[in-house]
């Protein structure tokens, strides 16, 4: 398929760019268009490609794209990525890249396509379909990545999915190399190992290369009997936004907020997707002025 992208005299022909960790970036990752792109068992009628995913989070205002493993990149062809890197250019856009699973040859080719977008960091999601490996198993395979990272200049970003504790993704950073393994810290993922985003901080902020912001709620079921966890735009959840970036003001490895969406299934998905859409805006619109304000205090 050929894509076109049509640009207005006034678009930068310029890419994006991460002048220097410390300096806040703005961004949306694919995963805030989970439904738009399709989720596993559940694809809209036309799914939204990664071409499209970087033109509409361009049009959200958005600094720098996060591509991860629902937009997977190493099935794309040569020619289609060197298209990739020209309309991110031409949209002004950074672009980081992520991928699932700690497989020596998948993230070796992952960090050559970083290298290809001038990525910072290779965001990694340990886990993946039958693969979970011991915290011995990852910092032997990390060790045996890093002289390739350091040649590459891309840094591994660990996100904090699930099963490991922070204080266990803290220890792999600290038996590995700081300056070259760091955290993508997710403020909503934690919860599956128990622990809430306060906690996740108190770890992982000292590591911090990237931060998810996924909002959510939290609502006793009417019956009293549990407690259901509901995504929600940025800002009119639980998720004190502000503070996080406060905290992770000294970090001098910080790079960018990438925002993430839990939208709910509703009616159908049309419905669904529309909401997603409308969900990406009103987060933007908050994280803009947050992020403004950040920017000027720091």
């Amino acid at each position: 398929m050929d894509h076109q992208v049509v640009f207005s005299e006034t678009e930068t022909l310029s890419r994006g760019d991460f002048s220097t960790p410390g300096t806040m970036k703005l961004g949306i990752g694919s995963f805030a268009y989970a439904w738009s792109i399709g989720v596993p068992g559940l694809s809209p009628e036309n799914p939204m490609d990664v071409f499209e995913f970087v033109k509409a989070a361009s049009d959200q205002g958005a600094e720098v794209v996060q591509i991860a493993d629902n937009l997977p990149l190493h099935k794309m062809k040569t020619k289609a990525l060197e298209r990739l890197v020209e309309v991110c250019s031409k949209l002004g856009l950074a672009v980081e890249v992520g991928t699932r699973g700690l497989r020596l040859n998948r993230v070796k080719k992952y960090l050559e396509i970083a290298q290809m977008f001038e990525a910072p960091f290779l965001r990694l999601v340990v886990d993946d379909k039958a693969f979970e490996p011991t915290v011995e198993k990852i910092i032997r395979d990390i060790q045996e990545l890093l002289p390739l990272l350091q040649k590459s200049g891309v840094k591994l970003a660990i996100e904090n999915h699930d099963r490991f504790r922070s204080e266990q993704l803290a220890s792999i950073i600290r038996s590995t190399d700081q300056g070259m393994v760091g955290i993508c810290l997710d403020t909503a993922n934690s919860l599956g190992a128990g622990e809430g985003i306060e906690e996740a901080m108190r770890h992982l902020a000292p590591y911090t290369l990237n931060l998810h912001v996924k909002d959510f709620v939290i609502k006793r079921v009417p019956s009293n009997m549990g407690f259901t966890i509901s995504g929600c735009p940025a800002g009119s959840g639980v998720i004190n936004i502000p503070n996080l970036l406060d905290r992770l003001s000294g970090n001098q490895h910080f790079y960018s907020l990438t925002l993430e969406v839990w939208s709910d299934l509703l009616d159908d998905l049309p419905q669904t997707i529309a909401q997603e859409q409308r969900w990406v805006r009103r987060s933007m619109d908050y994280l803009s002025t947050v992020v403004d304000n950040y920017q000027k205090v720091s």
